[in-house]
């Protein structure tokens, strides 16, 4: 069951906050008060109402002021607020509108009106959530893989480039992992594809525990997927050795050895499989864009094949 919208209503005034809460209490709604305008923001933010009724003449900071720092919040929402005066100035008006409020109400109320305004703004605001939810569903569709919910080739390939800049213009250090599940076609051919599909998803999820906050993971193709992995310390900050860091070893290694360790059970079908790693990194290896990096690695995820898979080569020059 739905809980009921909440209301905070911020007023000095005792006498318009307990009309108030009362009359929304009975109306069924959940209400959550302030009195003051410092404590309308902290109410507003730790409450999270869905709508609310902020008079405009408050101890601290004014309904004005409430109003613009918290329609200048982008963690707010879409947030009704109606702006509750004595005053009938037109300025006064123009003033609240021009910091985002999206209504008025009279001193002294009438209490019908004041319901039915509400009513009116919160049918706004739950189309608006719905519209904002169904956008963000289609964005996350756009960039997620279907079957493992990581982020997908188009994604991926975005977010290297920009990397891959960013690493360029600072001097900062940048590896690409290319990661290939030894001998796949053995598992669809002996198990099925549902039992397939069931070990990539699961593998997806080892490897989003193997890595870093920092770093990019998305599926490739098939049973091939990339890591993409910003030099940042243990602080937070960029590397820039000279030298490739072990790290770039550390991380394809730990990812392969995660893989390998792991049984894969759906039902009475047990399945161990392996990974090859091909890594190259920047600006250790010859890449002059993005797509250089990605293409480097797999010339040393071929090698990490022919050499007998499950292991992880870092790319060098052939003939070294």
């Amino acid at each position: 069951m739905n809980k009921p919208p909440k209301i905070l209503v911020a007023d000095d005034d005792e006498t318009a906050l307990d009309v108030l809460r009362e009359a929304l209490t009975l109306a069924g709604y959940q209400v959550v008060t302030a009195r003051t305008g410092d404590e309308t923001l902290r109410v507003a933010r730790s409450e999270r109402p869905d709508l609310i009724l902020l008079d405009i003449l408050m101890p601290g900071q004014n309904g004005f002021e409430v109003c613009r720092l918290l329609k200048g919040d982008p963690n707010a929402g879409y947030l009704p607020i109606l702006l509750v005066t004595a005053l009938a100035d037109t300025e006064d008006r123009i003033r609240g509108f021009s910091r985002g409020a999206d209504g008025y109400l009279q001193k002294p109320f009438d209490i019908t009106e004041v319901e039915a305004r509400i009513r009116n703004h919160l049918q706004v605001k739950e189309q608006h959530d719905l519209l904002q939810e169904t956008t963000n569903r289609l964005r996350d569709l756009a960039v997620t893989d279907s079957l493992t919910g990581l982020y997908n080739r188009r994604h991926l390939l975005e977010r290297l480039a920009y990397e891959f800049l960013r690493a360029r213009r600072y001097g900062t250090q940048l590896a690409v992992s290319l990661i290939d599940i030894d001998e796949f076609k053995n598992v669809n051919d002996s198990f099925g594809h549902l039992v397939g599909d069931f070990v990539l998803k699961e593998a997806s999820d080892l490897f989003k525990a193997a890595i870093r906050e920092t770093d990019i993971i998305a599926r490739y193709g098939g049973e091939e997927f990339v890591i993409v992995m910003p030099a940042i310390d243990a602080q937070g900050a960029p590397l820039r050795s000279t030298n490739a860091p072990d790290w770039i070893l550390e991380a394809g290694e730990r990812v392969r050895a995660k893989l390998e360790a792991h049984s894969f059970k759906n039902g009475e079908v047990e399945v161990r499989i392996t990974a090859s790693v091909g890594i190259a990194a920047f600006p250790f290896h010859p890449a002059e864009e993005a797509i250089d990096l990605l293409q480097l690695a797999d010339e040393a995820l071929y090698v990490a094949k022919r050499a007998g898979r499950n292991r992880v080569v870092l790319w060098s020059r052939p003939g070294k």
